[in-house]
C-alpha cells in the first residue's frame, strides 16, 4: 500500500474519531441545560459522513436533515460556530437561531439541514439542476434516513433527478428505525435501494459501518455524477446508538430487539477501521492516542469559543486591556448568568451549577467604588456603572465549612465579586438562595 493510501486511510479513521468525540462531548454537556435545542446525535453512524466526504470538493454542495452534525463536520463545517449555534450565540453558524437541526456553512459547501423530514431533498435536487444548467463542475449530496424514504417528496425528487440526468448523489443512512418504529414494521420486505432503482437511478448497497467500503462506493458514485451527469443512490446499513433525540441511551424502552444494540456496537465503525489498519501495520495505540489528544484540544477550544468567549468579550480581549485581568473558569451555584440581559438570573429547573461568563476584573481605589445599595427604588436603569449589584462570595469549592477567627468567613472563602442584578431583585433575594461562585466543582 502506498504512503498516499495509508495517509487517506488514517484520515478516514481520525475523521470518524473526530465526529464521535464531538458528539460524546455534546452528550456530556447537554445535561447542563445550556443548549436549549433538541439534538439528534449520530454516534454509531460516523463512517458514512467520513467516507462520502472523502471524495467531495469544497465547491460541492451537501444537504442534510435533522441528524446533521457528522455531515456538517465531515464537509469542513466550523466546530466552534457549530457549538455556538447549539448554545444560541450570535457567533453560531445561523446566528443562534437555528440550533442543532438547522446548520449551514456555505463557505464549506454545507448548504443546510432542516427538521422537516425530506424538506431539503427537493432543494438539493434544485442545486444539482442549477449546476447542470450552468455547466458547473459541482456534485450535490443529500443525506436522509430510512424513515424519510417513506415521504412522497423523495420519490418525486428521484424521478426528477432521473428524468433530467442531474449530478446528485442520494445517500440513505438506513439505521433501521424511524424514532421507535423499526423498518420491518413500516415497510414490506423490499430493499430500499431496489425501490430507488425503479426510478431509473444507479444504486449501491453497502455496509455503513465499514468506512473503507463507504468511501469506495461514494468515490464511484460521485465520479459518475460529476463526469457523466448520472444521479446515484447509495444505501448504507448502520445503526444509531443513543436515543432518537437527546444525549441518553434508551435501550431499556424495549423497542429494539434484545441484544440488537449491543450487536451493532460490536460492529463499531471506528473499531472496525482501527483493527484493519492495525493488521496492516498502518496504526498503533500511540498514534491513536495522539489523534485523540489533538481532537480533545480542538473540542476544548471550540467550547471556549462558544461558551466562555461571546462576541462582546472576544472583542474586548482582542484589544489590549490597560488595567486588570480577564477571568474565566468560575461557576455559579444556585443561579445563572442571563446572556441577553447581562444580569444574574434564577437557575433553570434541575440546574444547580452553571458556567460564569468571562469577565474583566479592574482595580480601583476603594473610595472610587460606589456603595452597594441593592434597593430597587434607587435603581438608575443602567446596569453598567450602577451600584445595583449582588456581592457574590467566591469559594474554592462547594464546601463552606470552617470559620476564620479573623474575618468570620469560611476557610474556603476567596473574595467578593460584584455582578449586576435585575431591577426587581435585591441582595437579600440572592442571599436567601445561597448563591455563590465556585472556582471548581466537586466532580
Amino acid at each position: 500500500m502506498s504512503h498516499e493510501d495509508s495517509h487517506r486511510n488514517f484520515k478516514l479513521l481520525t475523521e470518524m474519531l473526530y465526529i464521535r468525540m464531538v458528539e460524546e462531548s455534546l452528550a456530556e454537556k447537554y445535561h447542563e441545560q445550556e443548549m436549549r435545542c433538541p439534538m439528534h446525535l449520530c454516534i454509531g453512524q460516523e463512517a458514512i459522513a467520513a467516507g462520502v466526504s472523502r471524495s467531495l470538493l469544497k465547491s460541492d454542495h451537501v444537504f442534510s436533515g435533522h441528524r446533521a452534525h457528522g455531515h456538517y463536520l465531515a464537509k469542513g463545517g466550523d466546530l466552534g460556530r457549530m457549538f455556538a449555534e447549539l448554545y444560541g450565540r450570535d457567533s453560531g453558524c445561523c446566528s443562534g437561531r437555528g440550533g442543532s437541526m438547522h446548520l449551514i456553512d456555505t463557505e464549506a459547501g454545507f448548504m443546510g439541514s432542516t427538521a422537516i423530514v425530506g424538506g431539503t431533498i427537493p432543494i438539493a435536487v434544485g442545486s444539482a439542476w442549477a449546476a447542470k444548467l450552468k455547466s458547473e463542475n459541482r456534485v450535490t449530496v443529500i443525506y436522509f434516513g430510512d424513515g424519510c424514504f417513506e415521504e412522497g417528496v423523495v420519490h418525486e425528487s428521484l424521478n426528477f433527478a432521473s428524468l433530467h440526468a442531474l449530478p446528485i448523489v442520494f445517500v440513505c443512512e438506513n439505521n433501521q428505525y424511524s424514532v421507535f418504529t423499526s423498518l420491518r414494521q413500516r415497510q414490506p420486505n423490499r430493499p430500499i435501494h431496489k425501490v430507488a432503482k425503479a426510478h431509473g437511478i444507479a444504486t449501491i448497497h453497502g455496509n455503513g459501518n465499514d468506512v473503507f467500503e463507504v468511501a469506495d462506493a461514494a468515490e464511484h458514485a460521485i465520479h459518475q455524477a460529476r463526469e457523466h451527469f448520472t444521479p446515484q443512490f447509495l444505501e448504507f446499513s448502520t445503526h444509531r446508538w443513543p436515543e432518537h433525540c437527546g444525549p441518553n441511551y434508551d435501550d431499556h424502552l424495549g423497542y429494539r430487539e434484545p441484544g440488537e444494540l449491543q450487536t451493532w456496537m460490536d460492529k463499531c465503525p471506528i473499531k472496525t477501521a482501527y483493527d484493519k489498519l492495525f493488521a496492516l501495520g498502518e496504526i498503533n495505540e500511540d498514534l491513536l492516542s495522539k489523534a485523540k489528544e489533538s481532537i480533545k484540544n480542538q473540542i476544548e477550544v471550540a467550547f471556549d469559543f462558544a461558551i466562555l468567549r461571546p462576541d462582546e468579550e472576544r472583542k474586548a480581549t482582542a484589544e489590549k486591556i490597560p488595567d486588570g485581568s480577564v477571568c474565566h473558569g468560575l461557576f455559579f451555584e444556585g443561579a445563572r448568568w442571563d446572556v441577553e440581559k447581562h444580569v444574574i438570573a434564577e437557575s433553570r429547573p434541575r440546574e444547580l451549577y452553571t458556567t460564569c461568563p468571562m469577565f474583566h476584573m479592574q482595580p480601583k481605589v476603594k473610595g472610587d467604588i460606589a456603595e452597594v445599595i441593592g434597593r430597587p427604588e434607587l435603581y438608575t436603569g443602567a446596569i453598567a456603572g450602577t451600584s445595583h449589584m449582588y456581592q457574590v462570595p467566591v469559594y474554592r469549592e462547594s464546601a463552606r465549612a470552617g470559620v476564620l477567627s479573623t474575618t468570620g468567613h469560611s476557610t474556603n472563602f476567596v473574595m467578593f465579586i460584584r455582578v449586576p442584578m435585575a431591577k426587581e431583585h435585591t441582595q437579600q433575594h440572592w442571599i436567601k438562595r445561597g448563591v455563590a461562585m465556585l472556582s471548581q466543582l466537586d466532580d
